[in-house]
């Protein structure tokens, strides 16, 4: 669950997938934009996220190595020697 004074979102995780099960917010967008897997995200106009606009809450589905790849691009890594 993620709280933010009155605003809450509780989300269902698995290792394979995210969905948004309940939300404060009126209408219900995200809720209804229902589960995001590694099998389906491909095929979803969001493709690996779901987000809740009223509430500024953003979920995004990544495999632990597209996460290791971005976490190493946002520290600078290239995989060039001498930037290691």
């Amino acid at each position: 669950t993620v709280k933010r004074g009155d605003l809450v979102n509780t989300i269902e995780v698995t290792p394979d997938s995210i969905k948004m099960h309940a939300s404060s917010c009126d209408n219900q967008d995200c809720v209804e934009q229902g589960v995001v897997s590694l099998e389906n995200r491909s095929k979803r106009v969001l493709q690996n996220m779901i987000i809740c606009l009223p509430n500024e809450v953003v979920l995004e589905l990544y495999t632990p190595e597209e996460i290791a790849a971005l976490l190493l691009s946002m520290a600078g890594y290239t995989g060039e020697e001498g930037n290691e």
